[in-house]
């Protein structure tokens, strides 16, 4: 039988490790030995080679060599999303021109089903008591999980979140790599003719440092359809485009220690970078293992980006370092005054110029709000200036997700704020009042204790008495003397006439 019979044996060794791992769905069926004992497999099927199931002929089992074929065709083949689909199909991937299997081939594949170890907990039967074939080769293979709009569905929910249901089991992997192969041809231009070329789609992943175990997830998918996986390219070039529109990015210059590395991803979450906010990257080596390192994206006081050099000790214990370059384009903020002038902070009532860098970069919504209390707003020129406190904090944040009214904000930058407190005195219907600018709460205390004290927000009012006299009033944690006239020389006050004096300690 020539090459067909080694493509058999492969597939029974690759059946029986998996059986042996208790998980039908991790035999290793290479597209190769699916399709080189496709001859052999049909001749089995049709009863054209007289074999038993069960008994061993040639050192394969013909049980194992059915069931490796069945878990290349669920794995390689574009499975039909109807269940009433799957024998015509099957049987066509068999290369018989036929809608049925006969009544014997039924009872082979019955009993190939049987024999498996442990098998009542995988045969299925239809309510009237006859057999199951689809429920039953899904309990073994879980192809519904491989049928394309459920792999896609997945590859989808993956990009997404990062999420991976159980149910895909050792699938798992194809969906990763398809996705790691799709993020980095995404960074690619390739042409009509290159996207239809399987081998040199696998050649380029090659020459950009991407190596993975069989299937190849381009292969995997190109057999399962060649304008899928087209169509998903396109899908990813998009987002890529968007992505590169909306967040920064970082491009890595390897100083020393390149032949060490496999790659650099220099940052874990997509997100976009901002001065000052530590990044978590990591260095995948060559051989397989992984260090995480840490950054800060850094701005020079023009708001240009400062590329940030990183040295990660080799992963072997070797005494030696790999260094690269992070060249960003982190985003920022620079607050000026109305020369231009780059400011540390601000005395209010001044106004601040608020300058997002890089200059065209940041494209997210932007909002400004006070430290010290109330609500965001958008722009500098709806921010409550006359709520500024003496000490205070002009804080601009930038959504990085989500919606506007729920999403994801994070600081920008902050330009402290100081405001000098003021203590206005005046007289009005025969009382004397006390206010406090900005508003804040006031206690006020007779300098003789025969007057009682007051307190109150923002104002206080007090009684004039026959004499003169002085209050201390204690407010933003400072405490002022003023003096009160007496209510004889009320009306001398009003016209500017022994005013009350106001004076700080």
């Amino acid at each position: 039988m020539g090459a067909a019979w080694d493509h058999a044996v492969r597939l029974h060794r690759a059946v029986a490790e998996a059986l042996a791992s208790g998980d039908l769905r991790r035999a290793a069926v290479s597209l190769g030995d699916y399709e080189g004992a496709r001859d052999l497999v049909r001749r089995l099927w049709t009863g054209d080679w007289k074999v038993r199931p069960w008994r061993e002929t040639g050192g394969v089992l013909p049980a194992y060599l059915l069931l490796g074929f069945l878990a290349g065709y669920f794995f390689y083949r574009d499975l039909p999303e109807n269940d009433h689909a799957f024998w015509p199909d099957f049987l066509r991937a068999l290369g018989l021109d036929r809608d049925e299997p006969t009544l014997g081939e039924r009872d082979l594949l019955w009993d190939v089903l049987k024999g498996m170890p442990n098998a009542q907990s995988y045969l299925r039967y239809h309510a009237d008591g006859s057999r199951d074939f689809v429920g039953t080769l899904d309990a073994l293979f879980s192809f519904r999980a491989l049928r394309l709009q459920e792999l896609l569905r997945h590859l989808r929910r993956y990009r997404e979140d990062e999420v991976l249901p159980e149910a895909l089991g050792p699938y798992e992997g194809v969906v990763r790599g398809l996705k790691e192969a799709l993020d980095l041809l995404a960074q690619e231009e390739l042409t009509e003719e290159g996207l239809g070329d399987m081998e040199a789609l696998v050649q380029l992943l090659a020459r950009l440092g991407y190596y993975p175990e069989d299937p190849h997830p381009v292969r995997f998918l190109f057999h399962r359809s060649p304008s899928r996986f087209q169509e998903l390219y396109r899908e990813w070039r998009q987002e890529a485009h968007e992505r590169d529109t909306r967040f920064p990015q970082v491009r890595v210059e390897v100083v020393r220690g390149q032949n060490a590395v496999e790659r650099i991803l220099p940052q874990l979450q997509r997100e976009p970078l901002l001065e000052g906010a530590r990044v978590y990257g990591q260095v995948r080596w060559k051989g397989g293992a992984f260090t995480r390192f840490s950054w800060v994206p850094r701005l020079d006081q023009e708001g240009n980006p400062i590329p940030e050099e990183v040295r990660v000790p080799f992963w072997d214990g070797r005494e030696e370092e790999l260094v690269f370059r992070l060249h960003h384009q982190a985003w920022g903020v620079r607050f000026r005054d109305q020369a231009g002038r780059v400011i540390p902070s601000l005395r209010v009532p001044g106004r601040p110029q608020v300058v997002l860098v890089p200059p065209g970069r940041v494209n997210r919504p932007v909002r400004f709000l006070l430290e010290s209390g109330g609500d965001p707003v958008s722009s500098v020129e709806e921010v409550p200036w006359e709520l500024v406190e003496p000490e205070d904090a002009l804080l601009v944040e930038v959504q990085v997700g989500g919606r506007r009214e729920s999403g994801d904000w994070r600081p920008l930058g902050r330009l402290p704020l100081e405001r000098e407190v003021e203590l206005l005195s005046s007289l009005e219907g025969g009382e004397f009042v006390v206010r406090v600018v900005p508003g804040a709460w006031l206690q006020v205390k007779w300098a003789w204790p025969s007057q009682p004290p007051a307190e109150g927000w923002g104002e206080v009012r007090l009684k004039l008495a026959p004499w003169p006299g002085e209050v201390r009033v204690r407010t933003w944690g400072r405490e002022f003397r003023v003096a009160v006239p007496a209510s004889s020389s009320a009306a001398w006050w009003r016209r500017g006439i022994g005013l009350g004096r106001i004076m700080n300690p």
